[in-house]
């Protein structure tokens, strides 16, 4: 069973993807980014995405495949 881990973070120009602890792209909205992740994601059996937040703490982004 593949399944992902995958944070979205906030940059200076936009959102940046890292998908299992790797940087994959920089985008400049986080439903882009969101979006991307998703797409990169095909074939997971489950997925989980995060967001870092002003806080300095992760939430969790509703997807579409499990949890």
């Amino acid at each position: 069973m593949r399944s992902h881990i995958c944070d979205i973070v906030p940059e200076t120009d936009g959102w940046a993807v890292l998908m299992d602890g790797r940087w994959v792209a920089c985008y400049p909205s986080l439903q882009l980014a969101i979006d991307a992740a998703t797409e990169k994601s095909e074939g997971a059996e489950k997925l989980r995405m995060r967001r870092l937040d002003v806080d300095g703490k992760f939430y969790d982004v509703a997807t579409g495949l499990t949890a």
